[in-house]
């Protein structure tokens, strides 16, 4: 069995790793979906990266590889879940979801990622919209596809009268 550090790559290798599916993902999905006119919802995108490999790398060369990967292609909005990690990991344990090797670092981590995420919000405020993920389910959602309807015009589960 190896350890942690044995198993762990390097902060550029983690970068280059996701940004190269990100690549892939962008080129034979989310463009081609794009072209024919759908919603497109992703789960973490460039802002991720941002914020896990970011700070630990040089700034200007990890925006270049991100820029790379997406082609220069943003989202229109960005909902960022964010609450105390100590919160959020609870209920990840509580469901049994501790499977990834990120999810699996310690408080200190997920404190340093929720504070990275918070600052690349201070950097793109009209395109990341903060929602309180402590708040019960029912109005993560709510809140979810308020902003989704306001800022993109999409509803779901409702049909023209």
């Amino acid at each position: 069995k190896t350890t942690a550090s044995e198993d762990a790559m390097s902060v550029a290798t983690e970068a280059l790793v996701i940004n190269a599916a990100r690549s892939d993902h962008v080129d034979n999905f989310i463009r081609p979906a794009l072209k024919r006119g759908a919603l497109v919802v992703c789960d973490r995108y460039a802002d991720s990266t941002r914020a896990y490999q970011g700070g630990k790398l040089d700034d200007a060369l990890l925006e270049s590889v991100i820029r790379l990967a997406t082609g220069g292609l943003e989202p229109d909005l960005t909902i960022l879940l964010d609450g105390d990690p100590t919160i959020l990991v609870s209920r990840r344990v509580a469901r049994g979801d501790v499977s990834d090797r990120f999810e699996q670092r310690d408080i200190e981590f997920h404190n340093g990622v929720r504070e990275a995420f918070l600052k690349t919000q201070e950097r793109f405020p009209e395109r990341i919209q903060i929602v309180d993920a402590t708040d019960a389910q029912e109005n993560v959602l709510t809140s979810v596809l308020s902003l989704m309807k306001e800022r993109l015009g999409f509803t779901f589960g409702e049909t023209a009268a």
